[in-house]
């Protein structure tokens, strides 16, 4: 059962600062009706002295955004987990720096998804079947863990180190990782788009949510759907075979429109 939830948004000190400025202008684009306890992860700053912007990330209902700081170590799922450590809330939903939201109602897509999968379930914004273990033959499915939506114990069950790059990725694709963990245990994962449509995995390459079609359903964008969006015809094709092998699915764009959509991003739209 879903009793709180935590929307956890990572700032590294160092960040471009639209960044964090397209995250917040992408919240008050796309709303949502659902309460949430916003926490500001400031990784790597002096303990204390919040963000400039910290103050403005307010939800509807009033709440304004707490900043928990934390060492600049380790990676993105080093401060996740140090954070998610640290909270009461019985559910999280994890962004990186470059995390722009695409749809309004987002965070009543990722809880329809959530009680249509059970309670043992992960849901995300994108996922691959990309394989990168060498006993894990291809196709092998797996979410990405950045815009992920879980139960937060569930989340810190894992024992798994995350001290470099390696352990980190083998965390999000590997056979002892988030995925295929929750699979093998009886549980399910899957992605939501921005339409609300819930894709389980045998479906990714036609979701049109990461590196398929033009990512028309991508309810959450980052910086790696953002290089599909601005890659030549080329670029576009490789990465969705890379993600999805034959059934790779690929919308081509103009030069012209690609120009635009990297001009509309480094100006901090919420673009895909």
């Amino acid at each position: 059962m879903i009793e709180s939830i935590a929307v956890l948004y990572l700032l590294r000190n160092g960040n471009n600062p639209l960044w964090l400025k397209a995250f917040l202008q992408s919240l008050r684009k796309h709303p949502t009706s659902v309460n949430y306890v916003p926490i500001l992860i400031h990784k790597g700053f002096v303990s204390g002295v919040a963000h400039s912007l910290a103050s403005t990330w307010i939800t509807e209902n009033g709440l304004r955004a707490q900043s928990i700081f934390v060492p600049d170590d380790g990676f993105d799922l080093t401060a996740y987990r140090t954070v998610a450590s640290q909270l009461a809330s019985s559910h999280c939903v994890f962004f990186n720096s470059y995390t722009r939201i695409l749809g309004s109602g987002w965070l009543e897509a990722y809880i329809q998804a959530y009680s249509e999968l059970g309670d043992h379930s992960a849901i995300g914004a994108t996922g691959s079947w990309r394989s990168v273990e060498s006993d894990l033959p291809f196709p092998s499915p797996h979410l990405r863990t950045t815009a992920i939506f879980l139960r937060r114990e569930l989340f810190l069950s894992f024992a798994n180190p995350f001290d470099t790059k390696e352990q980190c990725i083998k965390f999000e694709t590997g056979a002892n990782g988030l995925s295929h963990t929750i699979l093998q245990s009886g549980g399910r994962i899957a992605v939501v788009g921005k339409s609300g449509r819930i894709w389980e995995p045998e479906n990714w390459p036609e979701a049109r949510t990461y590196y398929s079609g033009d990512q028309e359903e991508l309810l959450v964008s980052d910086n790696r759907t953002h290089e599909y969006q601005i890659a030549k015809p080329r670029g576009r094709q490789r990465r969705s075979e890379a993600a999805w092998g034959p059934r790779a699915n690929v919308t081509s764009r103009s030069w012209i429109y690609r120009r635009y959509v990297d001009w509309q991003w480094k100006r901090g739209y919420a673009v895909p």
